[in-house]
């Protein structure tokens, strides 16, 4: 890739209410290759279906030139891409925690609501 004047990076900072901690993450070209943009390496150009506006590498009248590669773009849509697969990974956790909690909660305050109204046994 050349180099280029414009630093790129893209940071996501997650705070939660009741947690005194943030979690923090960032991406920029050291830990992030930039996007390959158009069709995949390798991939002929083919006509797309109707209807199906994602570049393909043709239009009605033959294929099109290849696109550029790296620079800027390339690299914010990488960025893009890994913020949300890391909020994806991030907030699916996060709501996993909070249902098993409310779910072991709820399970505990059923089970003590129900002794709470429950006659006692013979000999109790």
């Amino acid at each position: 890739m050349s180099s280029s004047s414009h630093q790129v990076s893209v940071s996501v900072l997650y705070s939660l209410a009741g947690r005194p901690e943030a979690e923090a993450f960032a991406w920029d070209e050291s830990n992030v290759q930039p996007a390959r943009m158009g069709i995949p390496e390798g991939q002929n150009p083919t006509q797309p279906l109707a209807g199906d506006f994602s570049y393909s590498g043709t239009h009605d009248h033959g294929q099109l030139p290849a696109l550029h590669q790296g620079g800027p773009m390339a690299l914010m849509i990488a960025f893009a891409e890994q913020a949300k697969q890391t909020n994806d990974v991030f907030l699916t956790t996060e709501i996993q925690k909070g249902n098993s909690s409310t779910h072991h909660h709820h399970h505990v305050d059923k089970k003590a609501r129900a002794n709470e109204h429950a006659l006692p046994r013979d000999g109790e």
